[in-house]
């Protein structure tokens, strides 16, 4: 069964900027399931065909649905990805599912030959959203931050598979950064979002060995006193290996 409190709560905390207690939020979910099913399956997830599509759910904004993808994808779960969520398809419910079930943009209308085209569209159209062959070469592209994080997780066991903590004073940190480790087999990673529409700046207590991955260019220094700081852009996210 899909997680949609998972997914409701994420919302709350992109659109209100308050995101410190989501990584809680899922270990506790998590804690609940466990005790009804050992084998259970968190099945993490955004939007699906029943639903509001993510960005529109987001207020259009592109950046908010990067860090929407970002956060899916190093939480803990089994993420399932609906498509189109990653080009940022478009599309309300309204009193009609078709509104959010449109047909998926594999290239320019003109030259698309696999677009169904057995109805039109009213909200996903070459006009509001790039077609996946121009999002493929576009380094900044929805598509691109999908791909790289799916990549994570097929590199490193810890996102895949690992468990999920909190560091012990994370409710002292701002409301907007959502921090959290995954942990796999001597593999241990520091994940840091900034849910905010602001630059924040920030030191955590925290030796790392490196940084693995981020998105929207961090900057990074770590302290003599093992302090981490960083300088972390609008809904920004890094990964550090410890």
């Amino acid at each position: 069964m899909f997680n949609f409190d998972a997914w409701y709560k994420l919302i709350y905390a992109i659109n209100n900027e308050h995101a410190k207690w989501y990584p809680k939020d899922i270990i506790d979910m998590e804690n609940r399931f466990v005790q009804v099913r050992t084998d259970f399956i968190n099945a993490t997830k955004l939007s699906n065909h029943d639903e509001d599509r993510t960005i529109s759910v987001l207020g259009t904004d592109k950046m908010k649905a990067r860090i929407a993808a970002a956060i899916m994808l190093t939480v803990s779960g089994s993420p399932y990805l609906y498509y189109g969520e990653e080009l940022g398809m478009l599309g309300m419910k309204g009193n009609d599912d078709k509104n959010v079930r449109e047909p998926f943009l594999w290239s320019n209308f003109s030259t698309d030959i696999y677009r169904a085209k057995w109805f039109t569209p009213a909200n996903s159209t070459d006009n509001t959203v790039k077609p996946l062959n121009q999002q493929m070469t576009d380094y900044e592209s929805l598509y691109r931050i999908y791909k790289k994080f799916i990549e994570l997780r097929n590199t490193y066991p810890a996102l895949a598979s690992g468990t999920m903590s909190l560091p012990s004073n994370f409710d002292s940190y701002p409301k907007n950064f959502m921090v959290f480790y995954r942990e796999a087999a001597g593999e241990k990673l520091l994940i840091v979002h900034n849910v905010s529409s602001n630059y924040t700046r920030y030191e955590i207590n925290q030796k790392v060995k490196k940084a693995i991955a981020d998105m929207g260019r961090v900057n990074y220094t770590q302290e003599p006193n093992d302090n981490l700081s960083m300088l972390m852009p609008p809904y920004s996210t890094i990964i550090f290996e410890i």
